[in-house]
């Protein structure tokens, strides 16, 4: 499975829009696509599921309570999300003593099960904290959306 991260330090430079755009127009295309939120705004997750996020999402997998494919859930759009809310800002405080904190998201990907999805597309909140480095630490390629504006190019 490819893995690709959204990433980009500015708020409200779509990155979170991209990723669920990307994700249903890949679906459409016949690819098995995974979302995970790693933005305690959670709003991947709300642009995919409609409703607040289910009981146990990436706050779970983060802590080792849960593996991906346990909370992965699927969408009407032929998606399937690991859903954030805002405890998942609890995560960054647990993880921030932890021996290879950064790697956490890696190796909850690398356990899961292989043939699943074709492609998992993560996305990111605006800082490079814990979240932030734990996905691009998993991923395979970074998109960073920009926004056509001077200031967003500072």
């Amino acid at each position: 499975m490819q893995t690709v991260a959204l990433a980009q330090l500015k708020g409200g430079s779509a990155k979170s829009t991209s990723t669920v755009h990307l994700a249903i127009a890949l679906a459409r295309s016949g690819t098995r696509v995974l979302v995970i939120d790693l933005d305690h705004q959670g709003a991947a997750t709300n642009l995919l599921t409609g409703r607040r996020p289910p009981s146990k999402g990436s706050l779970d997998v983060l802590m080792g309570e849960a593996g991906i494919s346990d909370v992965a859930t699927p969408t009407a759009w032929k998606v399937e999300v690991v859903g954030a809310s805002e405890s998942l800002a609890r995560a960054e405080l647990s993880l921030v003593h932890e021996v290879g904190r950064e790697a956490v998201l890696k190796n909850a990907l690398a356990s899961a099960p292989t043939g699943r999805w074709d492609l998992c597309l993560i996305d990111t909140p605006p800082s490079l904290g814990l979240m932030t480095v734990n996905a691009l630490v998993a991923a395979d390629a970074v998109l960073s959306p920009v926004m056509p504006t001077y200031l967003s190019l500072l």
